[in-house]
């Protein structure tokens, strides 16, 4: 199977079908052992993180400045604090003090088909935190805040938001990167644009003393 061109994690996918099958024949008196046992499974390769480089996030950061808040502020987040799509796309407004520049992350939201949206507790004590967020992150969640306030479709209290006043879905908030990357040369195929370096953040945020945001 590996000389077909399938990935290990699509190997071991159709090993486990084939397992199941074969210990559902054996059970059943159909077969007199499983061949899968004897099967070496392939180890799964860690996927390369692509990452802007400095001038590439610079460009991004720039363009960014040019969208809806919704995205800019769900980027920063994701940027500045370390946060994933799925703990950006959780936060209501109930998680942000504006007094303590902070955001607590209680719970996480995926969506699958048909639109149905997930809401799960973080997965361990260490993912329930609560993260610093720079000055002018907060700021541009106040105005988001605001914006969301004044607009008569809003009907939810989650931060991150369509042009309806509904949550935002996953994909969207994925594949919205994928337009404003597009303004960049040598956009990697996967692009992993919320892990930087220190160096990175610093450079973004103007400062030179290393920033902790896990608090």
């Amino acid at each position: 199977m590996a000389n077909s061109g399938l990935s290990a994690k699509s190997i071991i996918n159709t090993i486990s079908i084939l397992n199941s099958a074969y210990e559902r024949a054996v059970r059943t008196g159909q077969l007199a052992s499983n061949p899968c046992q004897y099967v070496t499974l392939p180890k799964k390769k860690k996927p390369e993180i692509v990452t802007f480089d400095n001038d590439e996030l610079v460009t991004f950061w720039n363009k960014l400045s040019e969208e809806r808040l919704d995205y800019k502020v769900g980027y920063e987040l994701c940027l500045f604090c370390g946060m994933r799509r799925s703990e950006v796309l959780g936060l209501k407004e109930c998680d942000i003090n504006t007094t303590f520049n902070s955001v607590t992350i209680r719970n996480t939201r995926h969506r699958i088909e048909g639109d149905e949206d997930i809401i799960q507790d973080t997965k361990t004590a260490q993912s329930h935190r609560t993260l610093a967020v720079p000055e002018f992150v907060i700021k541009d969640i106040k105005d988001l805040i605001r914006e969301h306030h004044a607009n008569p479709y809003n009907d939810t209290d989650y931060l991150i938001q369509n042009g309806f006043g509904q949550p935002m879905s996953p994909s969207t908030f994925t594949k919205y990167i994928r337009i404003i990357a597009e303004l960049l040369k040598n956009v990697p195929d996967k692009l992993s644009f919320f892990i930087m370096g220190e160096e990175q953040v610093l450079k973004l945020q103007g400062i030179r003393n290393p920033v902790n945001s896990d608090i």
